[in-house]
């Protein structure tokens, strides 16, 4: 039998990503090696699917998405994410803003 997808809890989705923003701005000065910028990415990534993905819930994430996307782009070159990663991100954006979603890599 099929099993429904739970839906998304998008105020508790919400706040995390108001949480992960947040710690994006302190800590935007630091370095971190290749494999936690992976982590770091990955993480935004999920939020990005999420958004991405079609129905009510996904419309109430995007907003809180684009902002994470363009903190994410604000972060200075080399610190908490690599230029090629920065790269990505604008794709995401670029993306959400012009409404066509998608999961792109």
């Amino acid at each position: 039998p099929l099993v429904a997808a739970k839906p998304l809890k998008v105020p508790k989705i919400n706040s995390e990503i108001a949480k992960f923003r947040k710690w994006l701005t302190n800590n935007q000065e630091e370095r971190l090696a290749a494999g936690p910028q992976g982590k770091l990415i990955e993480v935004a990534l999920g939020y990005y699917k999420l958004a991405s993905a079609s129905g009510p819930e996904a419309e109430a994430l995007q907003d809180s998405v684009l902002g994470m996307l363009e903190d994410l782009l604000k972060i200075p070159e080399g610190k908490l994410i690599s230029s090629k990663s920065k790269r990505t991100a604008l794709k995401w954006c670029d993306s959400m803003r012009s409404g066509g979603g998608g999961a792109a890599t």
